[in-house]
């Protein structure tokens, strides 16, 4: 591990061993931690509800709390059954958020959910 990251982390630079210790009990070492881009002092780098190492079992990127870029931290998105990996996954838990386009007689609402649209004309949606 390069003699920065130890002294940015509080580790010892004469001690080769802190290498295989696990400064934050998360299950990954210290060299683990550097090679994967994670915080060795905290069980969750990017502090999205999921563990460093649960997020590398899960393939999302523990330094990033939105690996999709979808607006929804990974956490809340494992915890409500969506998957943090998709970006325009419809997932019932995500919330829509209703904008008015246009008023007429039959009326036209886009229904907008992070990544997709919807247009309503009044029999369904499509």
């Amino acid at each position: 591990m390069p003699d920065g990251w130890e002294v940015a982390f509080s580790l010892d630079l004469f001690w080769p061993g802190d290498a295989g210790d696990d400064s934050d009990g998360d299950s990954l070492t210290n060299l683990q931690e550097y090679l994967n881009g994670t915080n060795p002092r905290t069980d969750d780098t990017d502090d999205d509800g999921l563990t460093d190492p649960g997020e590398l079992n899960l393939g999302t990127d523990p330094s990033s709390n939105d690996t999709d870029g979808d607006g929804y931290i990974d956490g809340w998105e494992v915890a409500h059954g969506c998957d943090p990996l998709v970006i325009d996954q419809f997932c019932p838990a995500k919330p829509f958020l209703y904008l008015v386009i246009a008023a007429s007689v039959i009326g036209a609402l886009v229904l907008l959910l992070i990544g997709a649209e919807y247009i309503c004309d009044g029999s369904f949606f499509s």
